[in-house]
């Protein structure tokens, strides 16, 4: 099992994402970033999850001044996945999701921006069970809760497994 967080280097005044492995206690990522929302799904179906993150970005450039956000996906490797990173235009720190929207069985990431929503397709099946970590506080009720169900009749009510 793995564990994503964030923590903050008061002496440099800097924001980590960490990727942790549970077994060893050992950070196994750790990127230099503002507060992200990860999210952890195995795509490939190969028995490890992928992370994906955004990635504010912000000042001059070659042309200018340049407001955006970089989605990041990468495994736990650290090594960045075929197609990524993928641009949204202007800064956002909402969340991402990984879902099937269009119910043609296959992977959606999907994302936004202060006035855009964006959806990329990767080519990937859909399995439910692979999605360890796919939104948010980790379920439509935002539990925040790895190990929980959500009854869909009882939104409110949370019966841990």
């Amino acid at each position: 099992p793995i564990l994503a967080y964030n923590s903050f280097n008061v002496v440099q005044q800097q924001s980590y994402l960490n990727i942790m492995d549970l077994n060893t206690g050992r950070i196994i990522l750790k990127f230099s970033l503002g507060p992200t929302y990860p999210i952890l799904v195995d795509i490939d179906s190969d028995g490890s999850a992928e992370l994906f993150f955004n990635e504010a970005h912000h000042g001059p450039t070659d042309h200018g001044f340049a407001v955006y956000t970089l989605v990041q996906g990468y495994n736990l490797m650290g090594e960045s996945l075929r197609g990524f990173p993928k641009r949204m235009h202007l800064v956002t720190n909402s969340p991402l999701t990984i879902d099937d929207i269009d119910n043609d069985k296959m992977i959606e990431l999907i994302g936004n921006s202060a006035y855009d929503l964006y959806v990329w397709d990767l080519d990937f099946p859909y399995e439910e069970s692979s999605l360890y970590w796919p939104m948010y506080k980790h379920d439509s009720q935002n539990t925040g809760c790895y190990d929980c169900e959500v009854e869909e009749n009882h939104p409110t009510h949370i019966t841990p497994t």
